[in-house]
């Protein structure tokens, strides 16, 4: 993602790059015990999936189920808590103003067709992520 943009704000040693995942997932997990020493509430946003795992009506990231797996393992007996969000649906606003404001969003159109299986895939992978939150708290 380019993200030259915060340049003219002073921004841009803040932003870090990494080639893959797998590169951002090492060094986060490296980085865990030196920076969060305590406990961690994790949240979990299925927008940060691949479409070929999950599809949602917003931007999607690049992480596959093994790198969110990797991430949940890395804070067994920190972890205190979590959430996922990123449910996809469909909702017609009833005032102009509030389909504006969704329109800024611009999330696309989900196909009539195509929302019952995008909810069937949310509704697997919420599984999947409750399965390892469960093991990662036990």
């Amino acid at each position: 993602m380019n993200v030259q943009w915060v340049n003219p704000f002073g921004l841009a040693k803040r932003i870090a790059s990494f080639k893959d995942a797998q590169v951002l997932i090492r060094q986060f997990i490296a980085e865990l015990d030196k920076n969060i020493p305590g406990a961690v509430y994790l949240s979990i946003d299925k927008d940060v999936f691949s479409t070929n795992i999950v599809q949602t009506n917003w931007d999607q990231g690049c992480f596959d189920l093994d790198n969110v797996q990797r991430l949940i393992e890395a804070f067994k007996g920190k972890l205190i808590g979590s959430d996922i969000t990123g449910e996809v649906s469909v909702h017609h606003f009833q005032t102009s103003w509030k389909r504006w404001l969704s329109a800024l969003d611009r999330q696309p159109t989900i196909p009539v067709e195509a929302l019952a299986k995008w909810q069937t895939q949310q509704t697997a992978v919420n599984r999947q992520l409750l399965t390892w939150l469960k093991n990662v708290g036990k």
